[in-house]
């Protein structure tokens, strides 16, 4: 047993490391440059120099990287260069609120599944042995190949109708949008399956 938890427990770093990885260097392809983004459009590129200096942003990604694992290692997040003050206070003061939200959630959407799930139990298999006695078995093929294409045809498409709603309309709409293709992925998977 303390095998398989070790196990786990490297496969989590690993992963966390791999994750962290991508991430910063995903974050040095973003357009712009962050020492321009701190002191602003109207900078000299002589002061952009200086901070990008002083920032260290002249140095390898990957040495860059290391000494963030380093300082993260010591519980050091860094500074917020949008709310200029350390990023540790930013997820400690918010931290409160995200937990009680999480709680919430788990104690609506547990009990609720378990209902759905039950239901679905129950009434699914009808309605699939219904259709499987009255349809061919090509036309349940293309039912469940269609549910397929749709599901991975919303998983590619989410993030893009996502930015876009959110950047014109706002989070929660964009929230709203992808429930609704949620639900209706999940609605098709689990009907036509």
């Amino acid at each position: 047993m303390a095998r398989f938890f070790l196990k786990h427990l490297l496969f989590l770093c690993l992963t966390l490391l791999v994750v962290s990885l991508i991430v910063f260097v995903l974050t040095e392809f973003t357009p712009g440059d962050v020492a321009r983004k701190m002191l602003g459009a109207y900078a000299t590129q002589e002061q952009v120099s200086i901070l990008t200096k002083q920032m260290g942003l002249d140095r390898p990604v990957l040495v860059r990287y290391f000494e963030y694992i380093g300082h993260l290692a010591q519980g050091d997040l860094g500074y917020s260069t949008r709310f200029k003050v350390p990023v540790k206070d930013i997820i400690f003061d918010r931290l409160a609120n995200t937990g009680l939200l999480g709680l919430i959630a788990f104690a609506i959407i547990v009990p609720l599944s378990m209902l759905l799930g039950i239901t679905a139990a129950g009434f699914i298999p009808v309605v699939l042995g219904e259709v499987a006695r009255r349809s061919p078995p090509a036309q349940i093929g293309a039912l469940t190949a269609g549910a397929n294409v749709f599901l991975i045809a919303s998983m590619l498409v989410a993030p893009l109708i996502f930015g876009a709603i959110a950047s014109t309309l706002s989070y929660g709409a964009a929230f709203v949008v992808l429930a609704v293709f949620a639900l209706m992925g999940s609605s098709i998977a689990t009907t036509h399956r």
